[in-house]
């Protein structure tokens, strides 16, 4: 469960939707409800149909019909074994933010130290505010609307630094692109809510001397490279990218695929 209580309501954007204005008026109260699952879940909500009937106090039947009416309408997203509203999870994500920034300059009221030591201490602060900020918001990812036993987009991204340490683009924000692109990986199969499957994935990109840079345009690799297909993903388990090593300033073998102009998800 998140732990965020409220999130910013645009009540003329939901009146005046041209799809909002095609659903029943018992599918506009379902899609409602159910918004406010997928923020209480941290962005996203697990796609089970008994457990949201349950929550909605509808049967099982009814919340499908209105389920496939809202997906219809692309109101809602069906990412792996989630359920997603993309305007939800920029609210989600514009709330954790508004979050975080109030317990800092809580923390920043409260903090006291001898007057001698205050400017260096603000110095030191400030440096480190943008690392403290980044575990933050991993681990409210890490813990929002993720039943036990599914691994998170969140530790996915932290298992990628852990891996990469300095020898890849190290990733400093958990944007909504990239975890949209995260989940859809993790739902594809269940051997993927293993950290193990991952930590061997990233280990083959790290261990790649192509993907490190050894090539003709000092590319790398990076997460969004990796996580942006599940073509991509076989490419890169098919060992596509294995055997690249520079030799004698050059590219000795290139993959069967070269990621020319691959720009980052967004």
């Amino acid at each position: 469960m998140s732990s965020l209580h409220y999130y910013r309501w645009y009540a003329r954007d939901f009146r005046d939707s041209p799809r909002v204005a095609m659903l029943s008026f018992e599918e506009r109260a379902a899609y409602r409800e159910v918004l406010d699952l997928i923020f209480l879940g941290g962005g996203r909500y697990p796609d089970n149909s008994g457990v949201i009937a349950r929550k909605l106090g509808i049967s099982k039947s009814r919340w499908n019909q209105y389920r496939a009416s809202l997906i219809a309408q692309d109101l809602l997203q069906n990412a792996g074994n989630f359920l997603e509203n993309e305007r939800m999870t920029i609210e989600h994500d514009d709330a954790r933010r508004r979050h975080e920034k109030a317990c800092n300059a809580a923390d920043s009221r409260w903090t006291t130290d001898a007057a001698s030591n205050a400017q260096g201490n603000a110095s030191s602060n400030a440096s480190a505010m943008p690392a403290l900020a980044l575990s933050l918001a991993l681990s409210l990812e890490r813990k929002e609307g993720v039943p036990d036993g599914t691994l998170s987009p969140a530790r996915v991204v932290e298992l990628w630094n852990e891996i990469s340490n300095g020898t890849l683009p190290h990733v400093r924000m958990l944007t909504p692109g990239r975890r949209k692109h995260i989940a859809l990986r993790l739902g594809a199969d269940a051997e993927r809510q293993k950290p193990e499957w991952w930590t061997s994935l990233f280990r083959r990109v790290v261990e790649s001397a192509f993907c490190r840079g050894e090539n003709n345009r000092k590319w790398r690799a990076n997460l969004d490279f990796v996580v942006r297909s599940e073509d991509q993903i076989a490419r890169i388990l098919e060992g596509q990218y294995d055997g690249a090593g520079a030799v004698g300033g050059s590219v000795r073998a290139a993959p069967q695929r070269r990621p020319d102009g691959i720009r980052e998800i967004r």
